[in-house]
């Protein structure tokens, strides 16, 4: 197991980790999430020993970033699609998804909005006050997935995506391995 909180991050430890061969379950924490991540499932990670990321990835648990302190103003909202396409590249790839928790931020419609500090957070993870968002117009039409996002903390926001729970478990692990080949028929 290894973690990763944002794409820069997992592209430094996928090699790493890939490079452990014979684990019984190979899995990635993806927590706290503070920016969005591609698997890449189809690449190779090792020049060594080559081999595919979907054949031997087991599981992928993620998380946002929370506070035991209250509510912690440095503490960063973690955007859903960034879960979103987390989950839906772990089903297709048939690997199991468990998803811990919004941590302190939550969707509006989750958190059951209160007089919490909002914010609205853009998929790049930029964030706005309300005020700033509609004066810098992140909230025309032509900006998608623009979320508003309530600091509820994580025993309210909960770890609902979609309206349903993700907290998948890695079945039997999976012993073939399946090296991918260079267009030369050998491991590159």
């Amino acid at each position: 197991m290894t973690s990763a909180e944002n794409q820069a991050r997992y592209d430094e430890r996928m090699p790493i980790l890939c490079q452990l061969a014979g684990l019984a379950t190979l899995g990635l924490s993806l927590e706290p999430l503070i920016g969005p991540i591609k698997l890449r499932l189809d690449e190779c990670y090792s020049s060594k020993d080559c081999y595919l990321l979907e054949e031997r990835l087991h599981w992928v648990i993620v998380g946002g970033e929370s506070s035991n302190t209250g509510h912690n103003r440095k503490i960063r909202p973690m955007h859903p699609k960034w879960v979103r396409d987390l989950r839906d590249e772990c089903v297709d790839a048939r690997i199991a998804f468990f998803f811990k928790q919004w941590g302190d931020w939550g969707p509006e419609i989750v958190s059951r909005p209160t007089s919490r500090r909002c914010e609205w957070v853009t998929p790049d993870g930029s964030r706005y006050s309300p005020m700033a968002a509609d004066a810098a117009g992140i909230l025309d039409d032509d900006t998608p997935d623009v979320v508003s996002m309530v600091q509820a903390g994580k025993e309210t926001t909960g770890n609902e995506l979609d309206g349903r729970t993700w907290t998948q478990f890695p079945d039997s692990p999976q012993l073939e391995v399946t090296q991918c080949q260079s267009s030369a028929g050998s491991p590159p």
